[in-house]
């Protein structure tokens, strides 16, 4: 009797840990099944945000490329055409000269030139500024106006130089000088 007793019991205690291990299986495959579809769930919201990121970057990089075009329009607007041909008729004046009278000579006898050259100046040191800031499309900017910065900054550097040391100012022009450096390293 015990002996069947205790068989029973051991049967019953058998068939509750069966079933105890089964539903525990179910309710695991039940749990990793809601686990996988959340894991789809939160892989397809972040698919959904890299496009929205990418569509956004898009946006910016198209408008940073239309803002860069607004520079290159100001530069071959006709109304600059005659401040740019005193610019360089002013560097001409001055290319080779020593800072100092001689240099100031030489601009003296470009009417407007000195002006002409500030004003270029002041149009890169704009446009150093903007890209600096990573506010407009360097690389237009690179390609169309690099050549243009070059020149002006190795035949302008003597004179800058002056114009710093007379204002007692380091940074006068330094965007622009910024800007040359950069677009010196891409070549």
């Amino acid at each position: 009797d015990q002996t069947a007793s205790a068989a029973l019991r051991q049967e019953q205690a058998l068939k509750v840990a069966a079933d105890t291990l089964t539903a525990t299986q179910e309710r695991s495959a039940t749990e990793k099944a809601l686990l996988e579809t959340k894991c789809r769930d939160l892989q397809a919201q972040i698919e959904a945000m890299n496009a929205t990121s990418a569509a956004t970057q898009e946006q910016s990089r198209r408008a940073s490329a239309q803002e860069a075009w607004t520079y290159v329009r100001a530069w071959n607007n006709p109304t600059f055409f005659e401040i740019k041909g005193r610019c360089w008729t002013a560097v001409k004046a001055i290319e080779g000269k020593p800072a100092g009278e001689e240099m100031k000579r030489a601009l003296a006898d470009v009417p407007l030139g000195e002006g002409a050259i500030i004003e270029i100046l002041n149009f890169f040191e704009m446009i150093g500024l903007a890209v600096s800031r990573k506010m407009i499309d360097d690389e237009t900017l690179r390609l169309y106006f690099r050549g243009i910065v070059a020149r002006l900054w190795m035949t302008l550097g003597t004179y800058i130089d002056s114009r710093r040391a007379e204002a007692q100012n380091p940074r006068l022009f330094v965007e622009c000088e910024e800007l040359h450096k950069l677009w010196s390293r891409h070549g």
